[in-house]
C-alpha cells in the first residue's frame, strides 16, 4: 500500500477518506499544507493576509464607486490589463503626488516670504505642468522614501 501512496504523491493525487469513510484520490491543492487539521476559510485567510499587511505599514479601504466613474476604472482595468483594486490604487496615488508637489510649491512660497496670492499661483502652475513621473519624485523626495 505505500507503494501505491508514493505513486499517488509523485502524480500528484492523494489518497483520502470521503464522507462516507471510503478511501478515495483527490488531487493536491496547491500552497503550503494547512497549519491545523483542516484548511483555513476564506474569512481566516483574509484576516491573516490584512494582519501581515498592516505589519508592513499597508492600509485598508473601502471605496465605493457606481456609473460613469466605475465604467472608467473597468476601462482602465481593460486597458492596462490591471485589476480594479490595482487601477484605484494607482489612481488614488497619481492624485496624491499631485497634491503633495502642490502642497510643496505653496510652502515653498511662505517660507521664501511669498505673499498668499504668490503661493495660489506656485500651486496652480505645480498642479497644472507637472508631469506624473516628476510629481511621483517629487512626492517621494518630500515623503523621505528616496
Amino acid at each position: 500500500m505505500s507503494l501505491i501512496r508514493d505513486i499517488h504523491e509523485f502524480i500528484g493525487y492523494t489518497l483520502c477518506m470521503n464522507s462516507r469513510n471510503e478511501q478515495v484520490l483527490a488531487a493536491k491543492r496547491p500552497g503550503p499544507k494547512p497549519i491545523g487539521s483542516t484548511a483555513m476559510t476564506a474569512t481566516e485567510r483574509k484576516r491573516r493576509s490584512r494582519a501581515a499587511k498592516q505589519a508592513e505599514g499597508y492600509a485598508e479601504f473601502v471605496v465605493t464607486a457606481k456609473g460613469l466613474t466605475l465604467n472608467s476604472i473597468d476601462a482602465l482595468a481593460f486597458v492596462g490589463n490591471q485589476t480594479r483594486s490595482e487601477v484605484v490604487a494607482w489612481l488614488l496615488e497619481d492624485a496624491l503626488s499631485r497634491l503633495t508637489v502642490t502642497m510643496t510649491a505653496i510652502k515653498a512660497t511662505f517660507d521664501g516670504g511669498g505673499s498668499e496670492d504668490q503661493a495660489r499661483e506656485a500651486g496652480e502652475k505645480a498642479a497644472t505642468f507637472v508631469g506624473i513621473e516628476r510629481a511621483h519624485e517629487i512626492a517621494q523626495e518630500v515623503l523621505g522614501k528616496k
